[in-house]
């Protein structure tokens, strides 16, 4: 039922470097700019996340990532605003970039078209055009997320050595779905947290993985799924684990990993967190994302992510690109505001 978008996800490496070689910048980045804050909701707005969750953990830049209609007061007039939208109609990305020009700042847009790139094109801003391509904007995760790349090369705020990590990351992906012949990760994991409500547990800097998986198994696969950051689960989501044994029987634990924890304190907290979990009759999986840099680790569990919420859907006998309760709140929103 879903060959199309499983294919699509697979094939995210090649996106990716196509849209390495494809994607331009229409029009100049203004002068003296001195980092990013890029806005953007769901599937448009998670590119910007890893972004700089990335940037932010490894290289200390001044690149941020909001989910909001709203520019907070604390963003400098130096830096530049960029909206990401891939169908260029999200109301509240079309609402915060309307603020941003109201109130002065530096505009930049990454979209497939729509509204924004109207607005874009009829306000001379630097824009990105991704090419209309995907059904539902999380599948345009790789171009999108390339685009933010762009941007950033251009503003020069990042050069060679954050170029070269993404080509090792995309290696890296290459690498994951080679593994997938041997062993179908995606497949088994699906098959034991099939029926399950997900609680996902991460930590710094591996944040957008779980909220992308998240978000993939509440619109993919239509299931209760929620997202805890270790340390600060430790002091509330622990907690979870003394509710009824036969609720937590309906609970999956997806620990979204390294190999190797950098932080002794995150080490031990995540294994005891697991040991509870186990000890309550929860079921407890692990996604483990590899790679040589933190880009790497961060897509390649998305890519594992992704795919486990097509097998999902696949199990569960749904169309997993069919997102009727968001078109339906979607419809009800632009109706009351243009009405």
């Amino acid at each position: 039922m879903n060959e199309e978008m499983y294919e699509t996800i697979l094939n995210m490496p090649e996106f990716m470097e196509k849209a390495l070689r494809e994607l331009k910048l229409n029009g100049e980045i203004p002068p003296e700019i001195d980092g990013i804050a890029f806005f953007g909701m769901g599937g448009s707005g998670i590119a910007g996340r890893i972004t700089s969750e990335w940037l932010n953990y490894e290289w200390g830049v001044n690149v941020h990532s909001y989910n909001e209609i709203i520019i907070p007061r604390n963003i400098s007039r130096k830096t530049l605003i960029t909206l990401v939208s891939y169908s260029g109609n999200t109301e509240e990305t079309l609402m915060a970039a309307k603020k941003a020009i109201y109130e002065g700042y530096k505009v930049a847009v990454i979209s497939s078209g729509g509204r924004l790139m109207e607005l874009a094109v009829e306000k001379g801003l630097p824009h990105i055009k991704i090419p209309k391509i995907f059904s539902q904007p999380r599948e345009s995760l790789p171009y999108l997320f390339t685009a933010t790349i762009k941007v950033l090369v251009e503003a020069k705020i990042i050069g060679s050595e954050q170029l070269n990590q993404l080509d090792e990351c995309i290696k890296t992906i290459y690498k994951v779905r080679e593994g997938l012949r041997e062993n179908n990760v995606p497949k088994m994991l699906a098959e034991r947290i099939y029926g399950k409500i997900i609680s996902i547990f991460t930590y710094t800097p591996l944040t957008p993985a779980a909220i992308r998986f998240k978000q993939s198994l509440n619109e993919n696969s239509k299931i209760v799924a929620k997202v805890e950051v270790i340390p600060e689960a430790c002091h509330n989501a622990i907690m979870e684990w003394e509710e009824d044994p036969e609720i937590l029987k309906k609970i999956a634990m997806v620990i979204i990993r390294e190999d190797n924890v950098k932080e002794k304190l995150i080490e031990i907290s995540m294994n005891t967190l697991k040991e509870i979990a186990l000890r309550k009759g929860v079921t407890v999986e692990e996604i483990y994302a590899i790679g040589n840099n933190v880009l790497s680790h961060i897509f390649s569990a998305i890519y594992i992510g992704d795919l486990v919420s097509i097998e999902l859907a696949n199990m569960k006998g749904i169309d997993a690109r069919k997102i009727n309760l968001i078109d339906y709140l979607k419809g009800r929103i632009r109706s009351s505001i243009y009405m």
